[in-house]
């Protein structure tokens, strides 16, 4: 292959994202679209991409910073853990702001693709160890709702088990009402979710231990 072909090969994706950037940034000169649009956002990440703009970076972080936090709160995820993973989603927006193709997505698919990602990525490496069940802490005394009376008579290995094999957002909710005795109106406070959510998984992942165990041994039901 000559030299002249060679200069003639260029890679699809990377020409019509050149194309599309020209374009949109040729608009810019004739009309700034309306702030808040699709067309606005992308031209302030292609300044960002091409000339490192810090003004375009900022309204970026002020408009979508606020949105991935109340995002991932919503899905479950505690203000502490939403606001880090809004930190990190908007620094990898400054940093790859270059590889944001407006032909492919907008802004905002871009930019919550990169936070779901990112809170995928921290829940694996911070998954975290089951509280140790064998603690005198985890058998209480006194009047208990049925529940917690089933709880406290299962085997604490059995449990632990168990526990493994549920979802984390029920393990979590599981762990936080019946080995740190949090009410329930205290761990929706703390998670940031509905008091409705807080009691569907505990019902929920209650019913499913009570599957796990029962599979187990067959003396949990």
């Amino acid at each position: 292959m000559n030299v002249e072909t060679q200069s003639k090969i260029v890679p699809i994706n990377l020409a019509r994202q050149q194309k599309v950037r020209r374009a949109m940034t040729a608009r810019k000169t004739e009309q700034d679209p309306p702030p808040g649009t699709a067309q606005y956002w992308a031209l302030r990440m292609i300044a960002i991409a091409e000339r490192s703009d810090r003004s375009a970076f900022q309204e970026i972080f002020d408009y979508y910073g606020p949105r991935i936090k109340s995002f991932l709160i919503k899905n479950g995820q505690t203000a502490g853990f939403a606001e880090e993973i809004a930190q990190e989603t908007l620094l990898t927006v400054w940093h790859k702001a270059d590889r944001f193709n407006p032909a492919l997505a907008s802004v905002s698919t871009w930019i919550f693709t990169i936070a779901r990602n990112k809170k995928i990525d921290r829940l694996r490496k911070d998954s975290r160890p089951l509280p140790d069940v064998n603690d005198p802490s985890f058998s209480r005394s006194g009047d208990v709702c049925p529940e917690k009376s089933a709880w406290h008579s299962i085997n604490a290995n059995k449990v632990h088990v168990a526990l493994s094999k549920l979802p984390a957002d029920q393990r979590q909710v599981l762990a936080m009402a019946f080995i740190e005795d949090k009410a329930h109106a205290r761990i929706s406070e703390t998670l940031g979710i509905p008091l409705g959510t807080v009691k569907s998984r505990i019902r929920i992942g209650m019913n499913k231990l009570r599957s796990l165990l029962a599979e187990q041994s067959g003396d949990f039901r």
